[in-house]
């Protein structure tokens, strides 16, 4: 994230998504801190509901704060289609992580065994 700016960027904006739609309606410089902190109001006509963001430097990472003041008057939005394959395609990446890490342990078993076998595998104990 560039510094001073608020999560205006589509890829910031999926981080800190609620699923709600938010109209940004103002900023403030907050001190000690090179990013603002950002304002929002629900979009949904007639909803008081308010947001805030602050992003803070802690140790090395960029840590983003998001409060809430108000309750929604409205049912929540469903997904919409980019979310929704977004999440199916990250629930495709875990599995393929899952089944690439579990065919590795496969094969360094075999290998263990075939080490042991052969007696290359010596395990002190």
């Amino acid at each position: 994230m560039e510094s001073g700016s608020c999560a205006d960027t589509p890829s910031k904006a999926a981080l800190t998504s609620d699923g709600h739609q938010w109209k940004k309606y103002g900023r403030k410089t907050v001190k000690g801190n090179v990013h603002p902190r950002c304002y929002y109001k629900c979009r949904y006509p007639g909803c008081d509901v308010k947001k805030t963001m602050e992003t803070q430097l802690v140790g090395a990472k960029l840590v983003t704060n998001v409060s809430y003041t108000g309750e929604h008057n409205h049912p929540a939005p469903q997904l919409s289609r980019a979310t929704a394959r977004d999440h199916a395609e990250f629930q495709a990446l875990v599995k393929e992580y899952t089944s690439v890490v579990r065919a590795s342990e496969r094969m360094n078993a075999r290998m263990r065994k075939r080490a042991n076998e052969r007696g290359h595998w010596q395990v002190d104990g």
